[in-house]
């Protein structure tokens, strides 16, 4: 029998949003986002960004895979013990795409919701040193990636900003929401 009742969230709502309005409204926030001293890639961790070109990979309507846009950003989101743990244990890490969704004056989208992290699905990315204040940046939840963990060793790919603690944790509290949110289905 097919469930008709909506599904509750699995975990307290009005606390993750009180902590993610605490997070954002913090004096000068965005200047936080990110550990200024970035360095080598090294070891990765959750909340990197990291930079090499490539298509994110999709399977079509029709069953079968494809590839759309050049991507150039990533947004890891795969848990930073994955990345200790052995290879052959656990070979495989998730990213998630960083698009520039292009003029806010275009689009029903607000910077202030972008910032206030209003989207589920939308993970806002401020500006780091090297990007530009002219674009609009999110992480794009629904096209999160499969990569293998040896790709990290490739000269190709480079670290060039990493989230501060209170990043890592708005980045945390926002995949949790988008993960774990009621399920929707009646709205």
């Amino acid at each position: 029998m097919l469930h008709t009742e909506r599904w509750p969230v699995v975990y307290d709502s009005k606390e993750l949003e009180d902590q993610i309005r605490s997070l954002t409204s913090a004096k000068c926030f965005s200047s936080k986002f990110y550990h200024h001293n970035v360095g080598p890639l090294g070891t990765v961790q959750q909340g990197d960004i990291i930079s090499f070109s490539s298509g994110i990979p999709l399977i079509w309507s029709d069953a079968n895979p494809g590839i759309i846009e050049d991507i150039d950003y990533w947004l890891v989101v795969g848990n930073t013990c994955d990345f200790t743990r052995n290879i052959e244990d656990v070979p495989f890490t998730q990213i998630s795409p960083i698009i520039d969704i292009g003029s806010l004056e275009r689009s029903k989208i607000t910077r202030s919701d972008l910032t206030n992290y209003k989207y589920s699905r939308r993970f806002y990315i401020p500006p780091w040193e090297a990007a530009s204040d002219d674009v609009t940046l999110i992480a794009d939840f629904q096209r999160i990636v499969t990569i293998h963990k040896s790709a990290f060793s490739l000269s190709n790919i480079s670290r060039v900003a990493s989230m501060s603690l209170e990043g890592w944790v708005l980045l945390h509290c926002c995949l949790v929401r988008y993960l774990c949110r009621d399920d929707g289905r009646f709205d």
